[in-house]
């Protein structure tokens, strides 16, 4: 039932059916990785495109006052309290930030937020590539870590051949 709401407001966000009829509303946009499909780091569930990225971005900048996430966390900030406000956030700080990101939203002046990840700044993996791994190599004793601590209500068996949609 959550995913059908997600799905049906993010289809009446992006046609602007919504915000016409919203006023003083605060919305973080967050993205993990920014990279072409051609990148070794590119996963098609949570990288974005860089040209979709612009696009995006256009639309928030059309649609939000784009702020920093200590302005859209206060209360008491707003210009104008009959404008949405948005923020842009980065999850894990891929490379990608630094080739793409930074530059874009730096020329174009516009504030966000890394949240930065030492798998990702380190080996330039997330947290589920480390399971995926040890998924293919029948690390068991990894598996079972994990699986003990996250995953108990389940068969060790079915949560070893797919751990990262079990824990999605």
């Amino acid at each position: 039932k959550r995913l059908l709401f997600k799905v049906i407001y993010q289809g009446l966000l992006s046609r602007n059916i919504i915000l016409p009829f919203t006023k003083n509303v605060r919305y973080i946009f967050l993205f993990h990785d920014v990279s072409p499909e051609s990148a070794a780091h590119h996963h098609p569930v949570y990288s974005t495109k860089p040209e979709v990225f612009q696009k995006i971005t256009e639309w928030i900048e059309k649609n939000f006052k784009i702020v920093g996430l200590d302005e859209l966390t206060d209360e008491n900030y707003s210009d104008d309290k009959s404008q949405n406000l948005a923020s842009i956030a980065f999850d894990d700080g891929f490379i990608s930030l630094s080739d793409f990101v930074f530059p874009y939203l730096n020329q174009k002046q516009i504030p966000f937020t890394v949240f930065v990840n030492q798998n990702a700044i380190q080996e330039n993996w997330l947290w589920c590539n480390n399971l995926l791994m040890a998924a293919r190599q029948n690390n068991e004793k990894y598996l079972r870590k994990i699986y003990e601590q996250f995953a108990p209500e389940m068969s060790f068996s079915e949560f070893a051949a797919d751990p990262v949609t079990c824990l999605s």
